[in-house]
């Protein structure tokens, strides 16, 4: 079985921190506004930490325990509640992510489709809708 690094899949988030330390980590977020945070590796090997600044300004600090083969994400706080997806488990402390590091579903492009204007009962349209008239 292969060891997945924790933390890999959001290298490229503008949230995560891969060198961030509790110290660090609380230090970039005096300067931000409240209700940041940022995602960085905990000292606790296999999982995550969310450092935020509440609404009140104090930095908390709060582990993530990724379950590789489940593929879930746990907060310590709520052991029983697991995500499937890192952003899930973030939106549920109503933390704010940027647009750009939404994970995007991949849907179907379908085409275009136009509205062709339906006439009124008597219009002369080719409706077909009255019986018997052609």
């Amino acid at each position: 079985m292969t060891q997945r690094i924790v933390g890999e899949a959001y290298r490229s988030k503008s949230y995560f921190r891969e060198d961030a330390t509790r110290g660090s980590s609380e230090a970039e977020l005096q300067s931000k506004p409240n209700g940041s945070f940022m995602v960085r590796p905990s000292s606790k090997a296999g999982c995550l930490t969310i450092t935020y600044k509440t609404m009140e300004g104090v930095i908390v600090h709060i582990l993530i325990t990724e379950d590789a083969e489940l593929g879930t994400y746990t907060l310590q706080t709520e052991p029983d509640k697991q995500h499937d997806r890192l952003e899930s488990l973030l939106q549920s402390l109503n933390l704010t992510i940027p647009e750009r590091d939404l994970v995007q579903r991949r849907t179907m492009a379908l085409p275009s489709l136009r509205l062709a204007q339906v006439d009124a009962p008597g219009g002369g349209g080719d409706g077909g809708s009255t019986p018997g008239g052609g």
